[in-house]
């Protein structure tokens, strides 16, 4: 006869819920042309807005967001809104759901950008509106997928995936932001663009040794090559390229107090040696040979 020990005892615990989406409703996916008017409209669930590419206006009781691609708007319940695409058309996520938990404070007027891990979730969900809910038609776009009504037969659990996956989009960013990571808004396109050209800079003064190309740039802000040409031009009056080569060479002018000509080049990293002379002398009009023999005479 096997005696049970009293001194192995179980608790069972309740699991707390940080947030919980208690109903589904439509999801979108398309593309808006430039000259697409949207009808200002206002409802009593949460939307959250994904651009994929382009660039767009966002428009929230009255105020306007600038919105980006890879970056997401969170409209509340009762918020009049609209969107509108700029410089171009625009391909766009919309998903709805009701949730009453109250973290759902934190997302009132969010606008983010997405990371890796939350862009695949967004591709997920994508994945499991096609399998419960039945597609709908848009005139402006044949391509979209627009939610109807339910599938009668979707595969098993594809619902509560839905679900769950909006939940974890919502915790993931959540935490973010409470790790300090990624969350920022602005109110203005200009202050929004001035933060911009501050981690373009940024970025370029910490790579004065390396070999920095556009496209890494690009990439690193997760941006198109050509907003943040346009917008460094506008504010810096001259393109990234130009800035990013002026800094090389003002860094270069100290190195050559006591560095070869041959040295300078190789610590920052310029192709050739006659590159570096050739870049030096556009910015200070002397080669970088006549201007370290000038300052040694100094």
């Amino acid at each position: 006869m096997v005696k049970l020990s009293n001194r192995n005892k179980y608790i069972n615990r309740s699991m707390k819920m940080t947030v919980s989406v208690t109903k589904i409703l439509h999801f979108i996916y398309t593309m808006i042309l430039e000259n697409f008017v949207d009808i200002e409209e206002k409802h009593d669930f949460w939307e959250i807005v994904y651009l994929e590419s382009g660039e767009a206006i966002v428009k929230a009781d009255g105020r306007e967001h600038i919105l980006l691609a890879g970056e997401a708007y969170f409209h509340k319940p009762g918020e009049v809104h609209s969107i509108k695409a700029i410089n171009g058309s625009i391909c766009a996520f919309f998903i709805s759901f009701h949730s009453t938990s109250k973290i759902m404070a934190f997302f009132e007027e969010l606008k983010i950008p997405l990371e890796n891990e939350q862009k695949r979730l967004i591709r997920n969900i994508y994945t499991e509106a096609q399998n419960i809910f039945e597609r709908g038609e848009r005139t402006a776009d044949p391509n979209a997928f627009v939610s109807r009504s339910l599938l009668k037969n979707s595969p098993l659990g594809s619902e509560q995936l839905y679900k769950l996956y909006i939940e974890q989009l919502l915790l993931i960013t959540a935490r973010d932001a409470e790790m300090g990571k990624n969350i920022v808004t602005y109110d203005s396109k200009e202050k929004f663009e001035r933060m911009i050209i501050e981690r373009i800079v940024a970025i370029i003064s910490e790579n004065l040794h390396s070999r920095l190309t556009l496209e890494e740039i690009a990439k690193s802000l997760n941006y198109s090559r050509t907003y943040i040409s346009l917008i460094f031009k506008k504010h810096k009056k001259t393109s990234i390229i130009d800035y990013y080569n002026s800094l090389k060479v003002k860094e270069a002018k100290k190195l050559l107090r006591e560095k070869s000509v041959f040295e300078v080049a190789s610590i920052l990293n310029f192709s050739t040696p006659y590159y570096f002379s050739r870049v030096f002398k556009k910015y200070e009009k002397i080669a970088p040979k006549e201007y370290r023999e000038k300052f040694k005479k100094h």
